[in-house]
């Protein structure tokens, strides 16, 4: 018979699987349907001056198949939080129980005390364990806000599919190379969102004349306008999340789950 802790694990091993599938593919695709180039424009003999620019090489990414997975993923984040809040309630734990995942204090109280109509998500849990869970949530620290991001990702997938779309830029450079010689500098740029289009410009630059441009661009698959994690790349989310789960959430808290459903 397995254990909840070791059920949990099953579905984050599963969670890391998918993502590791889905960068795999959209890393493939991107690459062939996107190209970044440095196009000289203007006719300045002292300054060269570049459209940095996605050159589109075919027809759009299938992003509405990689949302379900993102949307698969996420359900199954979330689900594993609240198969962990099941157990550490061990016998007291009833229809309502879950994993609170709040954005404030007063939501906080609302979902850890009991009234006479309806018990707490944590009912059950022990003073100890709701203290620790407390410490999780979105408001209480800053790198607990990607937790947030995945309460509301997981609720929007139950009504519909999470929007997905291409992004430039995160964590990217766009570099300068001199025609001769190895010698590379690199700058931050503006990143732009948004289904890329041929031509999409991603930045202007402006270099001293003999200095090739050379754009050293991330393309990510990243949520869409319009969802609680707009232009946020799917997969850094999506892994920050796993991690925090699997080696700071189950760890603090694997160890006070009852006995019997050990």
């Amino acid at each position: 018979m397995s254990s909840p802790s070791g059920d949990i694990r099953v579905r984050l091993s599963w969670a890391k699987q998918q993502l590791e599938a889905l960068d795999l593919e959209s890393t493939r695709v991107l690459s062939k349907t996107y190209r970044v180039i440095g196009e000289p424009y203007g006719d300045s003999t002292d300054v060269w001056r570049y459209l940095v620019k996605v050159v589109r090489k075919g027809k759009e990414p299938p992003f509405a198949d990689w949302a379900f997975m993102a949307g698969d993923i996420a359900h199954n984040l979330h689900a594993s939080l609240d198969n962990l809040a099941w157990a550490l309630a061990g016998r007291f734990a009833h229809g309502g129980t879950a994993f609170p995942l709040t954005d404030c204090k007063e939501k906080w109280a609302q979902a850890t005390h009991s009234t006479k109509r309806h018990k707490a998500k944590t009912y059950g849990m022990g003073a100890t364990v709701v203290n620790i869970v407390h410490g999780f949530q979105p408001y209480t620290d800053r790198k607990n806000f990607q937790l947030g991001v995945l309460r509301d990702l997981s609720n929007e997938d139950k009504h519909r599919i999470v929007q997905l779309t291409a992004v430039a830029g995160f964590l990217g450079s766009v570099g300068f190379g001199k025609v001769r010689g190895p010698k590379m500098l690199s700058v931050p740029y503006v990143r732009p969102a948004g289904s890329f289009q041929d031509d999409t410009v991603l930045g202007r630059v402006e270099v001293s004349a003999g200095v090739k441009v050379k754009p050293h661009v991330t393309l990510e698959v990243a949520f869409a306008e319009g969802t609680v994690a707009a232009y946020r790349p799917v997969l850094t989310g999506l892994r920050g999340v796993t991690k925090m789960i699997e080696t700071e959430i189950l760890p603090a808290l694997e160890g006070y789950i009852p006995a019997a459903h050990q």
